[in-house]
C-alpha cells in the first residue's frame, strides 16, 4: 500500500510540476489615469522664554523666531502648572512659611485661568520675517506680605489652527 501511495504521489507532482505558467501580456491593457497628490510642510518655529522674569518692574516676554507657520495657524503657550485659584504659587524667599499666588495676565490683559491657561498666543498674521514678539503680566494679591516671592512656572507649547 506504501508503493501505490507513494507512486500516485510522485505522479501528481510530476504532473502539476509542468503545468504552464502565464506571463502577463502589457499589449493587451492600454489606457492612462492620474492621481491628485497632497502633502503638507509642518510648522517650524523657535520660541525663547527667559529662564528668570522679575514680574516687579516689567513683564514676561515671548519670543518666536525662525517662524514658518501655516496660514491659519497660531502659537499658544499655556501654563501647565496653576494652582486652584488659576495662579502660580509663590514662596517668601526670607520669611520661612509664608506664601502667596501670583496672577497671571495676558498682553492684551486676559486673566490666566485655570480654565483659560494660556499665556500668551502668536497668530501667523502677527509674524513678520519669521520673528514676532507678545508678553505676560503678573500680580500679586493686595495682601501679598511685603518682600520678594519666587516660584515657577511650567509651561507647553502648542501650534494649532485657529
Amino acid at each position: 500500500m506504501k508503493k501505490i501511495l507513494a507512486t500516485l504521489l510522485t505522479l501528481s507532482l510530476l504532473l502539476t510540476a509542468s503545468t504552464t505558467a502565464f506571463a502577463y501580456d502589457e499589449s493587451t491593457f492600454s489606457g492612462y489615469g492620474q492621481t491628485e497628490l497632497t502633502a503638507s510642510a509642518i510648522s517650524t518655529y523657535t520660541v525663547t522664554i527667559p529662564s528668570t522674569v522679575n514680574l516687579t518692574y516689567g513683564q514676561g516676554e515671548v519670543t518666536v523666531t525662525n517662524a514658518d507657520i501655516a496660514d491659519g495657524y497660531e502659537i499658544e503657550v499655556v501654563a501647565s502648572n496653576l494652582n486652584s485659584n488659576g495662579g502660580i504659587d509663590m514662596t517668601h524667599t526670607t520669611k520661612e512659611g509664608v506664601t502667596t499666588t501670583c496672577y497671571l495676565m495676558t498682553a492684551d490683559g486676559t486673566s490666566v485661568t485655570s480654565e483659560n491657561p494660556v499665556i500668551a498666543t502668536i497668530k501667523d498674521t502677527q509674524i513678520s520675517n519669521g520673528s514676532a514678539y507678545t508678553y505676560f503680566w503678573g500680580e500679586l494679591p493686595a495682601n501679598a506680605k511685603a518682600g520678594t516671592y519666587t516660584g515657577t512656572m511650567t509651561y507647553n507649547l502648542y501650534c494649532s489652527q485657529y
